[in-house]
């Protein structure tokens, strides 16, 4: 009995170790066939590698799929974006370098100056592309006035980073009243505006006023013949306040209408320049008269202006004058001193009236006769000593 469990368990002991043999022993179809074919069979097979049917290529895919490499054989299957383009030169489609877009004001306006006074403004230009903005020229267009310019120089060009922008500073100088506007010309390498304008103006607010003194005109009188006399006609900018005014009045040429009378220009006067006056500012008009012969003259003095209420008209201020001489009378006519004893004085005086229409002066006066040497005139105060018309001068 005992005997019977020792053989019993020695064999159980040998199918264990039997079955974990053959577990990790156990040899692959490949060994038990002999070759690497496989179990099935002792001659080897070859499969074709697949294909993709009728294309004549060694696709892997069939006719119809995308092909890794399209027919040209140059880059990626036709309908996709080549990496280069078809001259082979350019970049790729999807990294083409950005454009600059120019953006600058509709319109620039210049604060109120005076007549010969000068503002400046800017002009800021911005890129908005994604694209280096080249400024290349800046011209203001034709017919515009000489009173705008342009301070700030450019060169060959003005370059513009994107999302940055450039200043330009512009100026305007007012040398003649009222308002004055332009177009500036901005030339760029926007694809889209090789040329934008900016308009440009100023600002003139206000009504001159015009006050000419004397208001009546220049009255000469009486003149004597061949003399010259000279009056001057005073034009005043009236200020009449006005908020933000900066009016500018504007006077001349001037001309006198009638040019066969004997009034003139005085020597040095502008007449046919025009005068351009700020608020509070004067300019004096200088008339002279030389009558050639007796008698009255007249004439208008005539000129631009742009006080609305005064205009150019006829008889805008008139000059009057005329042509007199002096007359003088002695009285009395005659002096007698009758007997006088010898060494006494005896003294008279005369009365000499200017009867004329013209001043008179008494150039000389002298005695002549038998016995001159008695008598003696005293002419100090007398000669050189003008006297208008209806006086009188004493003569001892």
């Amino acid at each position: 009995m005992i005997m019977f469990r020792r053989t019993f368990a020695w064999w159980v002991v040998l199918s264990v170790l039997v079955s974990l043999c053959w577990l990790g022993c156990e040899p692959s179809p490949a060994e038990l066939d002999g070759d690497a074919d496989g179990p099935e069979s002792d001659m080897d097979f070859e499969f074709p590698m697949p294909t993709d049917g009728d294309d004549g290529d060694a696709d892997p895919t069939p006719d119809g799929d995308e092909d890794p490499v399209d027919a040209d054989g140059d880059g990626p299957p036709d309908g996709d974006k080549d990496s280069v383009d078809d001259d082979g030169d350019a970049p790729t489609d999807g990294d083409q370098p950005g454009e600059p877009q120019i953006d600058v004001p509709a319109e620039i306006v210049f604060d109120p100056v005076g007549v010969n006074q000068t503002d400046t403004a800017n002009l800021v230009i911005h890129n908005r592309g994604d694209g280096l903005l080249v400024v290349s020229n800046l011209q203001y267009a034709s017919p515009c006035t000489l009173e705008f310019d342009i301070i700030s120089e450019i060169g060959d060009g003005l370059e513009i980073d994107p999302g940055l922008s450039e200043t330009v500073v512009l100026s305007y100088r007012m040398e003649n009243p009222g308002l004055d506007e332009c177009d500036l010309n901005v030339w760029s390498n926007d694809p889209n505006a090789a040329m934008t304008q900016v308009h440009v103006r100023s600002t003139y607010v206000g009504t001159p006023n015009l006050r000419v003194e004397p208001s009546a005109g220049l009255e000469f009188g009486p003149v004597d013949i061949l003399s010259e006399n000279g009056r001057t006609l005073t034009l005043t900018f009236e200020h009449i306040w006005e908020p933000g005014s900066n009016a500018v009045l504007e006077v001349g040429p001037f001309v006198l209408e009638d040019e066969d009378t004997p009034f003139d220009f005085a020597d040095g006067f502008a007449f046919d320049q025009v005068q351009r006056l700020n608020p509070g500012d004067v300019v004096q008009v200088s008339i002279v008269f030389v009558p050639m012969e007796l008698g009255p003259y007249a004439n208008e003095l005539l000129f631009d202006t742009n006080d609305e209420d005064f205009g150019r008209a006829s008889g805008a201020v008139s000059l009057s004058g005329s042509g007199g001489a002096a007359r003088i009378s002695l009285d009395p006519v005659q002096v007698n001193f009758g007997r006088k004893p010898i060494g006494f004085e005896a003294r008279t005086v005369l009365s000499i009236a200017n009867t004329g229409d013209v001043d008179a002066t008494i150039d000389s006066v002298a005695l002549d006769g038998t016995g001159a040497d008695e008598f003696r005139v005293e002419i100090e105060g007398v000669v050189g000593a003008p006297f208008g018309p209806g006086e009188t001068m004493p003569l001892s």
